[in-house]
């Protein structure tokens, strides 16, 4: 449709009309207790991750999002005794995948929401705490993970009580601040300076290998974006990302070999 919905800066859900790439506007919202960091949305439900001002407990909340300029809560679920590293959550279905840090393991943590009003943990994937992932994206059933030193894992799914590693793709030692997939490439934000779009060729899990960063494009095709990115979404052949203030639209205009250029921006202070 016209409609994505967003995590604002924040304590708030956001909902804005895209019917015009190149003037993105809000249209709704939803403010919540705690700090609202990730979004997905299966039908109109929103499932979302806040974290408490102390950073510690991982919360995931449902949301009804039929009227958009009215989302009303359905139901959530504390995570206890995990701390979220990343401000990110997948949606396969009705299974959530959300990554999670304590003091002995990293990884993802799998949850039914096929009740929205009382999700149901399923099981977990567990990796060293140093490697905890900052994003995850799902297609189909395979996961791809983020990690803080620069590399993205690439994991099989079908089982989600059971999850296992297929490969794995090392970019630099630089965070990758978000993950979304679509027809064979993997699209990340590369963290640093000046922050930038980042393209993996996933075509076979075991063996992902780097296709472009926005450095290697033409000076007018070039897609900078705000270091403190957050999440990144793609529909068709056009990118949305979301930062601290900064919604942002790219036009990678063919998604078998994609040439990214940015279309637009809203910026506000807070949503």
């Amino acid at each position: 449709g016209t409609k994505v919905v967003a995590a604002g800066a924040g304590r708030s859900l956001v909902v804005f009309d895209v019917s015009n790439p190149s003037s993105p506007q809000p249209v709704g919202g939803y403010s919540t207790r705690d700090y609202m960091v990730g979004v997905e949305l299966f039908g109109s439900v929103a499932v979302v991750t806040t974290i408490p001002i102390f950073l510690s407990n991982l919360t995931m909340q449902t949301y009804d999002v039929r009227d958009a300029s009215s989302p009303q809560e359905l139901g959530s679920l504390l995570v206890n005794d995990y701390r979220v590293p990343a401000e990110f959550l997948a949606l396969s279905g009705t299974t959530a995948y959300l990554p999670f840090l304590n003091e002995d393991f990293g990884g993802f943590q799998t949850v039914s929401v096929s009740d929205p009003s009382n999700p149901t943990v399923l099981g977990a994937y567990k990796v060293n705490p140093m490697f905890a992932y900052r994003s995850i994206a799902l297609h189909g059933t395979t996961v791809y993970a983020t990690r803080p030193d620069g590399g993205m894992d690439i994991i099989d799914a079908s089982v989600p009580s059971s999850p296992s590693l297929l490969g794995t793709f090392q970019y630099n030692d630089t965070y990758l601040h978000g993950v979304t997939v679509n027809n064979g490439f993997a699209y990340s934000i590369i963290g640093g300076s000046n922050t930038i779009l980042c393209i993996v060729d996933v075509h076979d899990p075991q063996s992902p290998t780097l296709f472009t960063t926005s450095e290697d494009l033409p000076c007018e095709h070039a897609v900078y974006v705000d270091s403190s990115a957050t999440s990144i979404a793609i529909h068709r052949t056009t990118v949305y990302y979301s930062c601290e203030g900064t919604f942002g639209i790219i036009d990678i205009k063919d998604a078998s070999s994609p040439s990214p250029q940015l279309l637009g921006e809203y910026t506000a202070q807070v949503f």
